[in-house]
């Protein structure tokens, strides 16, 4: 498949890091595919982290999210046990339209 979801976002987030998504990617592929925001197909709620198009833009990030730091990394974290929650309701959910 052709998409921009990636487990090494997860792997961030589950290691309790700040993931710096691709938007990029995202860009090229929306032009070929005709995809409109797939992140935001995929996550529940807009997420608490930069992406960038360009990797030489997340010297700007950096920084920032260091300044603020541990509260950046707690809003991440936060918001990432939120959207867990959310995927199990959907689970459930699925599962109980399946009946």
């Amino acid at each position: 498949p052709n998409h921009p979801d990636t487990f090494r976002m997860y792997e961030a987030l589950e290691s309790g890091c700040i993931p710096i998504g691709d938007i990029k990617s995202i860009n090229r592929r929306r032009h070929q595919l005709g995809v409109v925001d797939p992140w935001g197909r995929i996550f529940h709620t807009p997420p608490p982290f930069p992406f960038v198009d360009k990797w030489r833009a997340i010297k700007r990030f950096v920084p920032l999210l260091l300044d603020d730091w541990p509260a950046s990394q707690h809003r991440v974290q936060v918001w990432w046990q939120q959207e867990k929650r959310a995927l199990i309701t959907d689970l459930y959910d699925n599962l109980e339209a399946l009946r």
